[in-house]
């Protein structure tokens, strides 16, 4: 018979054997995971062996999730800086391209024969006081007050909502 610790260890390497994600919905095959799962239950014994297996498996997919939660902010960041970048050499760009518009006459550079850049004009709309927006042009997104439901919830019905009972493992020390 398999020790706990000999069990979790066996648990956390299944466990890096994990089913990929489709990567256009994020969505895991069933088969895959049903067999990946099957292979979990197989191979960690029973009783409360299984449940401290399954506790590593669940404390090692939190950590990974976590740290995908980090690097996607990292990413996230990085793309924010490269724009910033982005806008800042296009302001020089047309920063030159205003200065040459006036000592030249025209804004429109050419290499032989072929454009190289020009300003181009186009309009954008601003919001400076969305509180002074006539009605029709502002989008309303609703949303529920879950908060004020659930004690709304408790006193009696109300239509379009109900209290959902669910379970969660509440896990001991270890």
């Amino acid at each position: 018979m398999s020790s706990l610790f000999e069990i979790t260890e066996r648990a956390i390497e299944l466990a890096s054997r994990e089913p990929t994600c489709d990567p256009d919905t994020g969505e895991v095959n069933d088969l895959a995971w049903d067999a990946y799962v099957s292979a979990i239950d197989d191979a960690l014994g029973e009783g409360t062996k299984k449940l401290a297996a399954y506790r590593a498996i669940l404390k090692a997919l939190a950590s990974r999730e976590s740290a995908a939660r980090e690097e996607a902010a990292r990413f996230t960041e990085r793309a924010r800086q490269q724009a910033r970048k982005q806008d800042m050499l296009k302001e020089r760009a047309l920063a030159f391209l205003r200065t040459r518009a006036h000592i030249v006459g025209s804004a429109r550079v050419e290499e032989d024969g072929y454009l190289v850049a020009d300003i181009r004009t186009t309009q954008a709309v601003q919001v400076d006081d969305l509180e002074a927006l006539p009605e029709r042009f502002i989008k309303l997104q609703p949303s529920a007050d879950k908060k004020a439901l659930a004690a709304a919830l408790k006193d009696g019905p109300v239509p379009g909502a109900r209290l959902q009972e669910r379970e969660s493992i509440l896990w001991g020390r270890g």
